[in-house]
């Protein structure tokens, strides 16, 4: 009897051990599913606040517990999400240094499954159309103003690549229009005015050479005369006063006066 006693005494013992350990396994299972759930609800809580690098790491904490495939799938999502998150920075710092048109390439590359960073990259991809609009028709009333049409054309054409009916481009290629007409306008009338002033040089210089060769046969005729006259003096001078030859002499030397007379009235 003594001995079943001591059987029942053991056997209780060897129950209460594997309760005992039934139970600390139980409880083990229990925080192990409660940590692993935790984990997953922190994971996707932060994959969807954007936090993909807390969302990785938290997952990959949560398939050491439990190896599960919608985690491994929702890791390899958060993985490439923070790729294309990573891509959005590097497009946000090109906005940053105005390279707007690399900026459009870079965040072009971010896929529709991206959801909030591609809806992200999508406002920023026109937010940077609007600023290549912008500084390219500044950059094109700049050139304008200096008459430098074909820089001014180049600028508008950037600006219809992104949008074919702009209303500012438009109205600044009928500027550049008008503006060339004016200016061939003028260029014409300038052109007109040379010729003119050409022409009329032209004929004032003929008559100031037509005017200087009638001052020199002018200038020759009263030469002539003066010697004539001086000549005429020196020979009135050796005739007698009274003789015939004296006042045909004096006649002559009348006559050479009157044509010094009408040579002087006629410059």
């Amino acid at each position: 009897m003594a001995k079943n006693k001591i059987l029942m005494i053991i056997s209780g013992i060897l129950l209460s051990c594997l309760l005992f350990i039934g139970s600390a396994f139980g409880t083990s299972k229990i925080v192990q599913a409660k940590n692993y759930n935790n984990l997953v609800n922190s994971a996707n809580q932060n994959f969807n606040s954007g936090n993909y690098d807390e969302a990785i790491s938290l997952y990959d904490k949560a398939l050491q517990i439990k190896d599960d495939s919608n985690v491994v799938k929702n890791r390899a999502m958060a993985q490439n999400y923070k790729q294309y998150q990573n891509t959005y920075n590097e497009g946000l710092k090109l906005i940053t240094d105005k390279k707007y048109s690399e900026a459009i390439q870079k965040l072009g590359t971010i896929n529709q499954v991206a959801g909030q960073v591609y809806t992200n990259a999508q406002g920023k991809i026109e937010e940077c159309r609007k600023n290549i609009i912008s500084d390219n028709i500044q950059n094109a009333n700049t050139a304008i103003s200096n008459k430098d049409y074909d820089s001014a054309n180049k600028y508008i054409a950037e600006v219809l690549k992104i949008d074919s009916n702009n209303t500012n481009a438009k109205q600044l290629q009928t500027t550049i229009a008008q503006a060339q007409q004016k200016d061939k306008e003028e260029s014409e009338q300038q052109n007109t005015k040379s010729v003119e002033v050409n022409s009329q040089g032209n004929n004032n210089s003929q008559k100031v050479h037509k005017n200087n060769e009638q001052s020199q046969n002018t200038s020759s005729g009263l030469d002539e005369i003066n010697d004539e006259i001086n000549q005429c003096n020196n020979y009135i001078s050796t005739l007698d006063k009274g003789s015939q030859k004296y006042r045909d002499a004096l006649h002559y030397k009348a006559n050479l006066l009157n044509k010094k007379l009408n040579i002087l009235q006629s410059r």
